[in-house]
C-alpha cells in the first residue's frame, strides 16, 4: 500500500508542476483502476496556485484540510497527503495534524465497539422523554 501511495504523490507533484493544487486529498478521492493502481480523482476543488479558495467557492472535505488556509498552495495537498498516510499507517490520534480527527476516531471506535442491538445500549421510552 505504501508503494502505491507513491503514485498518488507523483500525481500531486505533477499537478503542482502545472501550477495547480488539488485542495481535496482524501481517502474518498482515491480510487483503484482496473489494474489495481491508485488513482487521484475529483478535481472540482483544483485551483491555480495562489488562487483564493473562498472567492471560487472551493469545496473541501471537512477535517482533511486546515480551515484557516484561504489560498491554494502546494502545502495544502502535501499536508493532506501526510494526513492520509497517518490515517492509513499509524495508530495514534496524537499524530494527526488536523485535531478534529481525534473526535472522529473516538466516535468511530465507540460505534464499532457497541453492539447496537444490545438492550444495554438501546434507550428506553422513559429515558427519551426526560
Amino acid at each position: 500500500m505504501k508503494e502505491s501511495l507513491g503514485g498518488i504523490l507523483e500525481g500531486i507533484r505533477h499537478l503542482h508542476s502545472l501550477g495547480l493544487v488539488h485542495n481535496d486529498i482524501t481517502p474518498s478521492n482515491i480510487m483503484l483502476d482496473d489494474d489495481g493502481t491508485l488513482v487521484l480523482i475529483n478535481f472540482y476543488s483544483c485551483r491555480k496556485v495562489g488562487e483564493l479558495l473562498r472567492e471560487t467557492k472551493t469545496k473541501r472535505t471537512h477535517g482533511w484540510h486546515d480551515p484557516d488556509v484561504k489560498t491554494a498552495s502546494e502545502k495544502n495537498d502535501l499536508d493532506a497527503f501526510s494526513e492520509l498516510q497517518t490515517w492509513l499507517f499509524r495508530s495514534s490520534v496524537d499524530e494527526f495534524q488536523f485535531k478534529w480527527f481525534d473526535q472522529v476516531v473516538r466516535i468511530t471506535h465507540l460505534l464499532l465497539c457497541i453492539n447496537p442491538l444490545s438492550s444495554q445500549y438501546r434507550p428506553s421510552i422513559t429515558s427519551l422523554s426526560h
